[in-house]
């Protein structure tokens, strides 16, 4: 039987090897594998409830922050398709990019949504859903976690299935959509710990933006999938960065 070495899973087990071990620290909150386990598979609860089933894309839009991760986690529990969309486009940029994609659901965080709105008549989107506080029309992601059940099992995966469309900078035309599978990142992240020689003991500072394959999965994910700390920071600043 061949394992499932999909995003969702690795993260799951992750969790059950090492649920007290911390796992996430951002703006003075620090989350064990556990309490962010948890946090994904309530939030995969509440997309599936929204109407998010396998294959399904499900983008992000917004500064670093623990819900873009919970998103790509919970998005790989239901073996959906994560979309991480770069907050520097304009209305017309991101119109074509969630076109393109078919995003499903679309989480954006408060500083984003104005662009959004005005596009939004446009756009494939069955839900919308705010990364932060709510407002009118977009519903709090933090409500919805409270509010679901953790699923009960992942959807199960093939390392040859999509887990993230990855859209390039479009420098010679129109952003291309890199289509990154399961086993892109598991082997990725394999050969990352050992030229890295990543260490359950390491803590990554994340200052990278998580739209960009460097912060997303240089930074981070090889780090988890060892059980090791990421310092999360919203976006780079010298001040806050110990020297």
């Amino acid at each position: 039987m061949t394992p499932d070495i999909g995003l969702g899973n690795w993260m799951f087990q992750r969790a059950l090897r090492t649920p007290h071990r911390a796992a996430l620290t951002f703006e003075g909150t620090t989350w064990t594998y556990d309490q962010l386990q948890h946090r994904i598979d309530r939030l995969a609860g509440a997309l599936r409830a929204n109407g998010a089933c396998q294959g399904d894309r499900v983008g992000f839009l917004g500064f670093n922050q623990p819900a873009f991760l919970e998103t790509l986690f919970a998005t790989a529990r239901l073996g959906a398709i994560f979309v991480p969309l770069n907050f520097r486009l304009t209305g017309p940029e991101l119109r074509y990019i969630i076109g393109d994609a078919g995003v499903h659901t679309l989480i954006v965080d408060a500083p984003h949504r104005l662009v959004i709105d005005q596009i939004r008549a446009e756009l494939p989107c069955r839900r919308f859903l705010s990364a932060d506080q709510p407002a009118e029309s977009w519903p709090a992601i933090q409500a919805l976690i409270e509010a679901h059940a953790p699923i009960g099992s992942g959807t199960g995966v093939a390392e040859d299935d999509t887990a993230v469309i990855m859209y390039t900078s479009g420098t010679t035309g129109r952003p291309k959509g890199a289509m990154l599978t399961h086993g892109n990142i598991w082997w990725n992240n394999i050969n990352a710990m050992h030229a890295f020689d990543v260490k359950e003991s390491d803590i990554s500072l994340l200052v990278a933006p998580l739209f960009h394959i460097g912060g997303l999965n240089v930074c981070s994910l090889n780090i988890w999938q060892k059980g090791g700390h990421i310092v999360l920071h919203r976006s780079f600043d010298p001040v806050a960065v110990p020297g």
